[in-house]
């Protein structure tokens, strides 16, 4: 039973942020399934595919698939329970099932952080004491912090927790935002709010604490790095810390956003969409990111997925040598520099990309969840800035080679989507010109 006024106990919370089934919801629902699955099958990929390449047991992939492994049960404390809520009429909590989302959810975020900063320590030692790296980092020691990241990380969060749960809740009973929360949580509370402050103040110390840790390691590795005096020399050190830095700028980039404001107040869309970044975004571009410039995580994939191939028995080096002998004729990217140089490049392209994909997705969630942009003009907007998603991802690729099949189906993907938005900038120059 839920009650709403201040005389009666609130049994159940009602989450405020999603949009009717009427006003759209179904739209949110198909891809926040597909981002789901995809974030699923692409962790449990890499998680298996270290675990199974004996050439991949060692700190830093172990560290990766534990990190993955964390990233299933992360999202899945949350993102189930918003696919209901999208197609329900009845977008309600219990008590009891809000302080235990809360509770994983922030334990395996904070178990993720912690495992996230010793990494960063990993790579320190590795890069700026090699000789030392083999005893300082034995298997021992690595299982001992992953597990103690993880033991840690839930203990810490079990105190806040059972006080949370002594505390009277007495209406309303409205959480503004799409998952249970502390902050949210903590506001419908008959009790006093300076303790929301506290709470705040607790995380961000948490926050900037861990932040400092990984940016001081990285400070010092970027020092020693450019010390180095060949150019692949610093490109392959480079590249072992490339994917932790990228994944770290994503989880504590869009953490700081919705942790570190104290007593600033952002509107309800984009405190959704900040939400959104870090509950969802983030963790569906971890996959890829530790995959994607990888060499031997893409071979152990490979072998994970095609285990008679001959490309996963293969090492990646001999690829472009023996692509004219392949039994299906391949074309070559010829201005592409070589990977001495590409760094620089990559990195660039990386983060434009990055850019691209979060951006876009913040104006079509932020059209779709405010209700006063449901017009015309915003739903054209939303629906360009989807395209503008896809449209870019049609051109990113794993390697400077790609087969005659897969070229082909570029093309038409990239000319498909680009033509939509063409006739879509039509659409919406009509529909100005109807309007004035």
């Amino acid at each position: 039973m839920v009650r709403t006024n201040r005389t009666s106990t609130v049994t159940e919370f009602l989450f405020s942020g999603f949009p009717q089934f009427e006003d759209g919801s179904l739209l949110l629902f198909i891809p926040l399934f597909i981002i789901y699955t995809f974030i699923v099958i692409g962790n449990l990929t890499v998680f298996f595919a270290v675990r199974m390449d004996t050439r991949l047991h060692n700190p830093m992939y172990n560290f990766i698939s534990v990190f993955s492994f964390l990233e299933i049960w992360y999202t899945t404390a949350t993102i189930p329970k918003m696919l209901s809520n999208l197609i329900s009429e009845k977008k309600t909590i219990s008590i009891t099932g809000c302080l235990l989302q809360m509770y994983f959810f922030h334990s395996l975020g904070n178990s993720e952080g912690i495992l996230l900063t010793t990494m960063a320590i990993d790579r320190y030692v590795a890069i700026c004491n090699p000789l030392r790296y083999p005893t300082i980092m034995t298997p021992r020691l690595c299982a001992q912090l992953s597990a103690g990241s993880c033991i840690f990380g839930f203990l810490v969060l079990l105190p806040e927790t059972v006080w949370i749960s002594t505390l009277p809740f007495c209406g309303p009973n409205q959480i503004r935002q799409i998952f249970c929360d502390f902050e949210p949580v903590l506001h419908l509370a008959c009790t006093d709010t300076s303790v929301i402050l506290i709470e705040d103040v607790i995380h961000a110390v948490a926050i900037i604490f861990s932040v400092l840790i990984i940016a001081l390691s990285y400070v010092r590795i970027i020092t020693v790095i450019l010390k180095i005096p060949s150019v692949e020399g610093r490109q392959k050190a480079f590249s072992t810390c490339a994917s932790h830095l990228g994944v770290f700028l994503m989880f504590y980039g869009s953490v700081s956003l919705m942790y570190l404001r104290f007593t600033a107040t952002f509107p309800p869309v984009l405190d959704t969409v900040i939400a959104l970044m870090f509950a969802v975004l983030a963790p569906f571009f971890n996959p890829i990111i530790y995959s994607l410039r990888n060499k031997d995580m893409k071979v152990a994939i490979k072998k994970l997925l095609c285990p008679g191939s001959p490309g996963g028995l293969r090492s990646s080096a001999g690829d472009m040598e023996s692509a004219n002998l392949s039994a299906e004729a391949e074309f070559i990217f010829t201005d592409f520099p070589q990977l001495q140089d590409d760094g620089l490049l990559f990195s660039s392209l990386l983060f434009i990309y990055t850019f691209i994909v979060f951006g876009n997705l913040l104006i079509f969630f932020a059209v779709r969840l405010d209700t006063h942009l449901h017009d015309p003009m915003y739903n054209l907007i939303s629906i360009f800035s989807f395209l503008k998603v896809w449209y870019s991802a049609a051109t990113i690729s794993e390697k400077k080679t790609i087969s005659i099949t897969g070229c082909l189906l570029q093309m038409y993907c990239f000319h498909s989507f680009g033509n939509l938005e063409g006739i879509l900038l039509i659409s919406m120059a009509i529909d100005r010109y109807i309007a004035f």
